[in-house]
């Protein structure tokens, strides 16, 4: 059988600013990682898949919720940490 192999890195973005926050995803994005964000902070823990980023608008995949927009949805100062993957 053929298995794929993943390597799995992990940002603490817990301090960081909204602009440094945005700024690192899109470049994990742009870079072709696949992310997850956890997006309630000290308020719980969800994950939520990352689908893109243009300008501040981060588009998302929710298995709680409808809502495709991140920050509209979660509160920005709650994304605690990026988990991205590259397949290898």
């Amino acid at each position: 059988s053929n298995f794929n192999s993943y390597f799995l890195f992990y940002s603490i973005i817990k301090y960081k600013k909204k602009k440094q926050k945005l700024s690192k995803l899109k470049e994990l994005v742009d870079k072709g990682y696949y992310v997850v964000a956890e997006v309630k902070g000290n308020t719980g823990e969800h994950w939520v898949a990352v689908v893109s980023v243009s300008g501040e608008t981060i588009t998302m995949m929710d298995p709680a919720s409808s809502s495709t927009d991140m920050w509209k949805q979660y509160n920005w100062q709650n994304t605690s940490t990026y988990a991205y993957y590259q397949k290898v």
